[in-house]
């Protein structure tokens, strides 16, 4: 670290920053997601930490500026000022009436930021003819409203020193009292109404605190982001799980594990903000198998139901379907992962009657990853080629599906009404003991279970 420090007081920092983020590639995923791959790749693993790239974070921020304007009517997009009053209660149950800007964005997995950044780099772009407005229009109209979560300490701190390095290229020096709206918390639990005072760590309480105030009370307009992946979710707090409950309702399956994938809980999550609110915008790059797994029907369900329409841009990617592009071309992943994604835009307007389902829009985008990149960065909403779908029951599919038999099909009758035991599968509950590569190890293993199944059998 002295070393470090030594280099650092010799280089002109100020002439590196230059350059810093001009890249395609954002300079901080070195800085934090290659160093934690080494540093400890477990940790990165269960808390899905994979850096967004940049042309998928431009395709996103810029269809939220698009939908602002066009189905909400706000000329200025994200840039918008305007305010709206709520009513919200107190720890002591008094009720006030309090003032918040219209457009309050939040990144409820912001990692070390690279979403919010996006968002300031899209908002001043509009004031490239009013500089002198900009630092006012920071203060008052922009942080406000510039909400973050994130559960890592070491991503929590970058995102501070990205965003403020941000703000500081854009021009606006900020003061001693303001701080940027991120905090280190875990979105999936419950706001507390009052937070314990921990005397020897007064800040990580504060830190609660306002984190609180943004979950309870803050009237979210936008909630966009890369939710992190993790089938053995960590996260099992009853508040988040009550919310899932909604996803399970008839569903009547033994095996409902893949409804606990964190980024299953944090789409539950983004879409409770946006219900609560009345309307908004939720806008995520997740896991796709929620577009066709038979296990997420009633999830699809409750989204049509939630939602005016829906925008699904399949980036697909997935090694274990060994997809491929047409004349037996390559299908590669934005990330380096084995499970497909795909960017998701869900848009209410509070308009729909409860009666109708969304309106779903939907798009393939197969081939290489530059490809993808390329055509992420050339195309916005309005001009991808989306083609209509109509979910249908029981499935509620949201991709395209040959469903020309269905009706001769729905005349059989069910394999589980002919067989009246049913099992997922020969699982041992135990393969780290029951089962191995490594020819010694089994050999004992089969000593081992021959040597019980014989107890036991003694025994009878």
């Amino acid at each position: 670290m002295d070393a470090l420090a030594d280099l650092f007081n010799w280089v002109a920092v100020e002439e590196l920053l230059k350059e810093f983020g001009k890249a395609n590639q954002d300079s901080f995923i070195h800085f934090y997601e290659t160093f934690l791959a080494e540093y400890d790749p477990k940790l990165r693993e269960s808390r899905g930490v994979y850096y967004t790239p940049l042309p998928v974070v431009k395709f996103i921020v810029q269809a939220v500026d698009d939908i602002l304007q066009k189905e909400f009517n706000l000329p200025k997009g994200l840039a918008d000022n305007s305010k709206i009053k709520r009513t919200i209660q107190d720890a002591d149950g008094t009720k006030r009436q309090v003032e918040f800007h219209k457009v309050q964005i939040l990144d409820p997995a912001a990692g070390t930021g690279t979403l919010l950044a996006e968002v300031i780099d899209k908002i001043f772009s509009r004031f490239s003819r009013q500089k002198g407005l900009w630092a006012g229009y920071c203060a008052e109209h922009l942080i406000p409203r510039l909400n973050g979560f994130e559960i890592l300490m070491a991503s929590y701190a970058m995102a501070h020193f990205k965003l403020d390095m941000k703000l500081q290229e854009t021009g606006y020096q900020g003061n001693s009292n303001s701080r940027l709206k991120v905090y280190l918390t875990n979105s999936l639990e419950e706001p507390e109404n009052n937070v314990p005072v921990l005397l020897m760590e007064k800040w990580l309480s504060d830190e609660a605190s306002e984190a609180n105030g943004i979950k309870r009370d803050t009237p979210v307009m936008v909630v966009l982001g890369n939710p992190p992946y993790s089938v053995r979710s960590q996260n099992k707090g009853k508040w988040i799980e009550d919310l899932i409950d909604d996803y399970k309702i008839n569903l009547h399956e033994k095996n409902i594990q893949p409804l606990s994938d964190d980024y299953i809980k944090f789409i539950r999550y983004g879409q409770y903000f946006i219900d609560k609110n009345g309307n908004g915008i939720l806008a995520y790059i997740s896991n796709n198998s929620f577009l066709d797994g038979l296990i997420h029907r009633q999830m699809r369900k409750r989204l049509l139901e939630s939602f005016d329409r829906i925008y699904i841009l399949n980036l697909h990617g997935n090694t274990r379907k060994k997809e491929k592009m047409p004349g037996d071309g390559k299908d590669i992943n934005v990330f380096d992962i084995q499970q497909g994604v795909s960017i998701n835009l869900f848009i209410k307007t509070g308009k729909k009657s409860a009666a109708e389902n969304a309106t779903v829009f939907y798009c393939d985008l197969l081939g290489k990853r530059e490809e993808k990149y390329q055509f992420l960065s050339e195309h916005t909403i309005s001009t991808v080629l989306w083609q209509k779908i109509e979910p249908a029951t029981p499935q509620y599919f949201f991709v395209k599906k040959d469903c020309g038999n269905s009706t001769e099909y729905q005349k059989g009758f069910s394999v589980q009404s002919l067989f009246s035991i049913c099992s997922s599968g020969v699982k041992t509950h135990d393969d780290a003991n029951m089962v191995s590569f490594d020819p010694f190890e089994k050999t004992i293993n089969y000593i081992i279970i021959g040597r019980l199944t014989l107890d036991i059998s003694i025994t009878i």
